[in-house]
């Protein structure tokens, strides 16, 4: 199936997004937190709790397996597309508060990007 220039940046948002809310973002500490059972030693954890818990504290891991899911949801269920198109305007709008970010860094300053 071919993706025209505009799904495919749509799809790209949306993973980054995804990714990056799974991964970093504070709502889903308690997820992270209740998958690597903070406090326990890795050894205490089943091989497969291990696995989750790197992945879901590594973005460019958990990017792979939401871009695989967000392509199935765009291609195969189009009625929840919506879903997708939310998630990538709200990366686009952490990419852009980035960019406008570093423009207006004032120069030798130190700024904090969220990207």
């Amino acid at each position: 199936m071919a993706y025209d220039n505009m799904e495919l940046l749509i799809l790209i948002l949306a993973t980054y997004r995804l990714a990056q809310i799974v991964a970093q973002d504070v709502i889903s500490e308690p997820l992270r937190a209740w998958i690597s059972r903070r406090g326990a030693a890795p050894e205490e954890l089943s091989l497969m709790r291990r696995w989750l818990a790197m992945l879901v504290h590594c973005v460019i891991c958990v990017s792979v397996w939401a871009g695989i899911g967000l392509v199935v949801m765009w291609t195969y269920f189009p009625l929840i597309r919506w879903i997708v198109i939310a998630l990538a305007a709200s990366g686009g709008a952490v990419v852009l508060g980035s960019i406008l970010a570093a423009i207006n860094r004032p120069p030798g300053g130190r700024h904090d990007s969220i990207l």
